[in-house]
């Protein structure tokens, strides 16, 4: 709650979106890109970076990945749309080192997820694309506060 009321003030300020600029590119280093992805793109894969993205991403990014989770709301910058040519015409390495870096509000998942996890979502992030440029893919079940997921449905 306090994180809360101290976040609301530096928005209202002025001092947090001064500190973070959405319109500085984000590059991967050309190493990291070049890293190809070891996971298999199979239905299996996908589902284990759906629960991934579902329990870790999707507050911010959203179910259909289009940066519209309830937690971006008050962002600054706004999460990435996962749909966007943008994103999709990057390297899976690229990717990859993104989610294990971070940046601004985007916490850096490397810690927190392992590499097979973090390359699992890569490919779960590409299954936005095949839904159309700009539609996402379908809501994934969320997780609770109890740990319960909600009823969603999976590509």
């Amino acid at each position: 709650m306090h994180l809360r009321i101290i976040t609301s003030i530096a928005l209202t300020c002025g001092f947090l979106p001064g500190m973070l600029t959405a319109a500085d590119p984000w590059v991967a280093p050309p190493a990291a890109a070049a890293v190809a992805n070891p996971t298999p793109d199979t239905s299996a894969t996908q589902d284990q970076g759906s629960a991934v993205y579902a329990k870790n991403c999707q507050i911010c990014h959203g179910g259909s990945g289009n940066g519209d989770g309830t937690g971006a709301a008050y962002m600054y910058p706004k999460p990435a749309k996962l749909s966007d040519e943008a994103i999709q015409s990057q390297a899976d390495g690229a990717l990859f080192w993104k989610i294990g870096k971070g940046r601004n509000l985007m916490p850096g998942w490397k810690a927190n997820f392992s590499a097979d996890d973090r390359w699992a979502v890569v490919r779960y992030i590409r299954t936005f694309a095949a839904k159309g440029p700009g539609a996402g893919a379908a809501p994934v079940a969320s997780a609770t506060a109890s740990g319960a997921t909600a009823a969603g449905t999976k590509p």
